[in-house]
């Protein structure tokens, strides 16, 4: 019995190292491989310290708060406008 799990296992691993295989082997014959050490090696100074940003930020704010920030911002300066043109007509 332990023997016939023992060559399922190994039939497995098989299987996902040939499709490992194929999948690197399209991806050679198609040139996916070469563009992508292309972008990396040149986006990489970039994409470092924006995901040290990104992964360091504890608050994530979401749209609704946006909007809201936004909204409270907006009346806070519509108002002072209001204020201004009032000073300025008397």
């Amino acid at each position: 019995m332990a023997d016939v799990c023992e060559r399922k296992k190994i039939v497995r691993e098989i299987e996902k190292t040939s499709e490992s295989i194929r999948k690197e082997h399209c991806a050679l014959k198609t040139g996916r491989i070469e563009e992508n050490i292309t972008l990396n090696r040149h986006f990489k100074p970039l994409i470092k310290p924006l995901r040290l940003f990104v992964d360091s930020s504890g608050v994530h704010a979401t749209k609704r708060e946006l909007r809201d920030d936004n909204a409270e911002f907006a009346s806070k300066v519509r108002g002072r406008r209001r204020r201004s043109k009032r000073r300025e007509k008397k």
